[in-house]
């Protein structure tokens, strides 16, 4: 039980969400990678990554439970989003573990 619902309420309804879950930043434990700034280096946002995560397709890599990844082709780039399922304030919301690129591979 949320003894403060109106704080969470009040903290995610401007976040985008997938799904009607919330989308939130987090940094790595060990503190060496921050979403943002990752996000911030592709020229992206939030809401970037809610659509992304929309209409982006999954890849072939086995991810454990509670764990999402994504990529949208953008000109000759691959933009990949992972997220995992977790909770802040006793509410669900997905986690962006990771922002990154890559280039498409000429076969």
């Amino acid at each position: 039980m949320n003894v403060y619902p109106e704080v969470s309420y009040m903290f995610f309804e401007d976040y985008p969400k997938y799904n009607g879950i919330p989308i939130i930043p987090v940094q790595s434990k060990r503190g060496g990678k921050n979403v943002l700034d990752e996000t911030a280096r592709l020229g992206l946002d939030l809401f970037d990554v809610a659509e992304i995560l929309g209409k982006g397709y999954e890849t072939h890599r086995k991810r454990r439970e509670g764990v999402i990844e994504k990529c949208f082709n953008k000109g000759n780039k691959t933009i990949e989003v992972v997220v995992q399922k977790s909770y802040c304030f006793e509410e669900e919301v997905w986690e962006v573990i990771h922002v990154g690129s890559f280039t498409k591979k000429k076969r």
